[in-house]
């Protein structure tokens, strides 16, 4: 049997600081907005942690096999700094859409000044710096090793069950706990955000790595001796199981439609782990319990106490039918200043050159295009557009990859499903950016970020030996076996 080549991997300071980087987010980054105070001292407590990562991929190894993630991090710096460069007038009062903007400017003689392409320059500036928690976990992420990631996974967990915790805790204290941490919060269950529907899309994004922390745990025990098989893996799903029911009751208390809908989802796709490990013996052996761990939860969201909650969130919020105009109109709104888009941030501003009295609705102040496509298309236009297909495109290929993968000798299980999970919690996320914006928050993008460092290889996996090298070896490392790459 080949030995996995990460396993005496040590664990090095940079995971401690990537792990406190992520746990801060999980804590301090649920507000949407970019100048809460929490998120201020969020990214400077992060920002130290973008060099740290910047250092490790200095490496020859590590650089090789994360050129394009890192290629497409400094476009995203990119584009966030050119759009606040000073133009001429001349140039900046012809680009598209700014004709309002430069009759108000001629109100108060200000017509020939010097102007960024953003509308909002300022809000361009804060959106910017909230990128720095998210870019700092996904840089240090990168350079962390498969035993590294594990850990991180774990601190990504105990993130989302605290969170659970204190939603928990805020339902019982009621609508004036000291524990609701945003002004005007709902009074659901929140943890420690500022919306209960990115609360939610948080404990949904953790399903999957429980499922795959389970079976992997589950494969585990029963390669054991006889004597210790099964208490091992009646501990495994008893943790399981804990973990599971907390998040999925908070998911309940939060009364988040999308929340309940992508749990189902995230449900699914953590049997979807299971079922494409089914010709594995030492899985299949725990199978059925892995299913009724499933269908238990699965039970208690509908049951009746979730319905009828669920049942009175049908009002004070945007439908359907209200986000689906909402998205029509910011197309047309980034039409006019297309190709270049309004600037990030700009969203308000532009969005009420287009907004009528008639399109108003009682109660909701519209803050955000709730479809994150079309309002990356508003503020950056065909440029922030090209970018998210090209994330899309590369998303897709490697979640093709992790899923080819075999569970076999001399390869961890865990290191085959947390890939595979991490496919799975970021196309929940994907979906739920289509009427929402979950990943405005640095907390959820922090999520976003682990689960894309996830599809990539470890930094270790290129010294590995080619004749060493295992049949399913992951990622990139099996295919440059092939064609030579590997010393």
């Amino acid at each position: 049997m080949v030995a996995h080549p990460v396993e005496k991997e040590r664990v090095r300071p940079l995971f401690y600081f990537c792990a406190v980087g992520l746990f801060a987010c999980l804590v301090l980054g649920g507000g949407a907005g970019s100048s809460f105070l929490s998120e201020i001292i969020l990214q400077i407590l992060c920002l130290p942690l973008i060099f740290a990562g910047l250092w490790m991929q200095l490496d020859r190894d590590a650089l090789r096999l994360s050129r394009g993630p890192l290629l497409f991090c400094a476009a995203v710096v990119i584009l966030a700094l050119l759009e606040l460069v000073p133009l001429p007038a001349i140039i900046w009062t012809h680009l598209p859409g700014r004709e309002p903007a430069v009759s108000a400017l001629k109100l108060i003689g200000g017509e020939s000044t010097w102007q960024s392409v953003s509308l909002t320059p300022d809000r361009s500036w804060l959106v910017a710096l909230s990128l720095i928690p998210a870019l700092s976990v996904f840089l240090c992420a990168l350079a962390l090793g498969a035993k590294e990631r594990r850990f991180l996974t774990l601190v990504a967990l105990a993130g989302a069950v605290l969170n659970a915790l204190i939603g928990l805790a805020q339902i019982s204290g009621g609508p004036d706990s000291s524990l609701r941490f945003y002004e005007g919060t709902s009074t659901e269950a929140v943890g420690f955000f500022a919306n209960r529907d990115h609360f939610a899309a948080l404990l949904y994004a953790s399903v999957p790595f429980v499922g795959a922390w389970v079976l992997s745990l589950s494969h585990d025990s029963l390669r054991r001796k006889p004597s210790e098989t099964q208490l091992n893996a009646f501990m495994v799903l008893m943790l399981g199981t804990c973990v599971s029911i907390i998040l999925l009751i908070a998911e309940v208390m939060a009364r988040s439609r999308a929340g309940i809908a992508l749990t189902f989802v995230a449900l699914v796709g953590a049997a979807l782990l299971l079922w494409r490990e089914r010709r594995s013996a030492g899985i299949m052996s725990g199978a059925g319990l892995v299913v009724a761990v499933i269908g238990a939860i699965a039970s208690l969201l509908i049951s009746d106490f979730a319905i009828s909650r669920l049942a009175s969130r049908f009002g004070g919020s945007l439908h359907v039918l209200e986000r689906v105009a909402l998205a029509g109109k910011t197309i047309t709104a980034g039409l006019t200043v297309a190709p270049l888009g309004a600037g990030t941030g700009a969203f308000v501003p532009l969005f009420a050159m287009f907004e009528r009295p008639r399109d108003l609705t009682a109660n909701v102040y519209v803050n955000h295009a709730h479809n994150d496509l079309v309002e990356i298309w508003a503020e950056t236009g065909v440029i922030g557009l090209f970018l998210v297909v090209v994330m899309f495109v590369w998303i897709f290929r490697r979640s093709i990859d992790v899923w080819r993968q075999h569970i076999e000798e001399g390869v961890a299980p865990i290191d085959v499903l947390l890939p595979r999970a991490a496919t799975i919690s970021i196309a929940l996320l994907y979906v739920h950016s289509l009427f929402d914006f979950p990943l405005r928050t640095s907390a959820n993008l922090s999520i976003f970020a682990v689960a894309c460092a996830l599809l990539t290889a470890p930094p270790g996996w290129g010294q590995v030996e080619a004749a060493d090298l295992p049949t399913s070896a992951p990622f990139e490392t099996k295919r440059a076996s092939r064609m030579g790459r590997v010393s």
